[in-house]
């Protein structure tokens, strides 16, 4: 692994903006402000590793989606177009300038969505361990969301159902999650759609970062080539080792390539 010495300390604040609640952590300066968008289930707490990277010469807000972490679900529904409309509203209401939008996983698909809704506002974006244009195995395992999601819920039969979607979960890495984020992410899963992803991602303004690694156990390589395929040209990082969590694991190298790419 080659990361910092610490991850960053910044605690989520709260600001009320059309779009609902935001919560967010605010760090660092400079000329260009990454916006972190998390995976799924996930928070301000994926990108911690990362943020003392890009704040060394850049502003650095990671964003909370609706229903995660300390950011309440409002209104917001549970979809792709749902959140990149509220990440296009946030970074209206916090008068961000000069913008590259960083998604990780889910997240990825969250970012490239979001950027059609930013108008003529300058703005990239990077994707890391994206989820890809066809379903991936993590996905296909949930094999019914929406009668899962049910399950999940259901008064009863939620007692038994709970802890063995627990476990699913932190069985593919994604440890500390209380019961309703789990249940947000099972309502995100129900709606997913990925018919629409391939035409958001070819029609992406260039240049396009991309992150991922071999040994990713969430996306295999196979779903990442076929988006790799899709995406307008830019910076390629390919790891042979570093897992779905490339933003912790190989934060030095991914934040260092952000920094030059976002100046560039």
């Amino acid at each position: 692994m080659a990361r910092p010495a610490q991850p960053s300390p910044a605690t989520p604040q709260r600001q009320l903006t059309q779009a609902g609640v935001a919560t967010f952590t605010d760090e660092g300066a400079g000329p260009v402000t990454f916006v972190c968008v998390h995976g799924l289930p996930g928070s301000v707490r994926d990108f911690r590793w990362l943020a003392p990277v890009l704040a060394q010469g850049a502003r650095v807000i990671r964003l909370e989606l609706p229903g995660f972490g300390a950011c309440p679900a409002g209104q917001v529904a549970p979809t792709i177009t749902a959140f990149a409309a509220y990440v296009a509203e946030v970074i209206t209401a916090l008068e961000l300038e000069r913008v590259a939008l960083v998604g990780h996983s889910f997240g990825a698909m969250v970012a490239a969505a979001a950027v059609h809704r930013l108008g003529g506002r300058p703005v990239r974006v990077a994707l890391i361990n994206p989820i890809g244009l066809t379903p991936h195995p993590g996905f296909e395992a949930v094999r019914q969301p929406r009668l899962l999601r049910a399950a999940h819920e259901h008064r009863v039969v939620g007692r038994a159902v709970r802890p063995l979607v627990r476990r699913m979960f932190e069985g593919a890495g994604f440890k500390g999650f209380t019961p309703d984020h789990i249940a947000r992410a099972l309502a995100v899963l129900a709606h997913m759609q990925f018919e629409g992803h391939r035409g958001l991602v070819t029609s992406l303004p260039a240049p396009v970062l991309v992150a991922w690694a071999d040994d990713d156990p969430v996306v295999p390589p196979r779903i990442t080539a076929e988006l790799l395929g899709a995406l307008p040209a830019g910076p390629r990082l390919h790891f042979r080792a570093g897992g779905h969590n490339l933003q912790k694991h190989e934060a030095l190298a991914v934040g260092r390539a952000l920094l030059s790419w976002a100046a560039a």
